[in-house]
């Protein structure tokens, strides 16, 4: 899988064990900051364990089953960006994102969206996009909202969050409507 460029200073690489490392440095130094929302913290403690979700993942890219991108800002990794649950049959794809708290309200996860979308729908044929975020998740519904993606609805109690369930909206995008 090709890089995608987003910019001379933004770039979607994608995921390699020679990340694992710096991609860890990333995660423990947002660790309390990513608990709100993300509930696999507990289960990614090392760098074993992050090695293991690298594998997993790479394993599900060369199924054709997902893409997986970590979001560079020049040298540093500011995040990472998925897409999955690939369905070629029915066209369709789900996208997941953070980025760490010092590089929040930058346009990194909005710009790394939109390509990782014009992606899904150019070069993989893909019809159907969808968003997932917890309804109290007000900075990760802004980026579908300011992508003009359409809220489709609230799946109650959807993700156990460590001690509590949460709801989550539903925003999607369709290939004949995407600008």
């Amino acid at each position: 899988m090709d890089n995608l460029q987003i910019n001379s200073q933004l770039e979607l690489r994608q995921i390699e064990q020679r990340d694992c490392s710096h991609f860890m440095k990333l995660i423990d130094k947002n660790r309390i900051y990513l608990r709100e929302w993300l509930g696999w913290l507990d289960v990614t403690k090392t760098e074993d364990d992050l090695g293991k979700f690298i594998n997993k993942t790479l394993s599900e890219i060369k199924d054709n089953k997902a893409l997986c991108f970590l979001i560079w800002n020049q040298d540093q990794i500011a995040g990472i960006i998925n897409l999955r649950d690939i369905d070629f049959m029915n066209k369709k794809a789900m996208i997941g994102y953070w980025v760490g708290q010092e590089f929040t309200g930058q346009g990194f996860a909005k710009k790394a969206t939109k390509i990782l979308i014009d992606h899904a729908f150019k070069k993989l044929s893909l019809n159907r996009i969808e968003i997932r975020c917890a309804t109290g998740n007000t900075a990760s519904q802004a980026i579908p909202k300011s992508l003009s993606m359409k809220s489709e609805g609230i799946l109650r109690d959807n993700e156990w969050l460590y001690d509590h369930f949460v709801d989550h909206i539903v925003f999607s995008a369709i290939a004949s409507q995407w600008q």
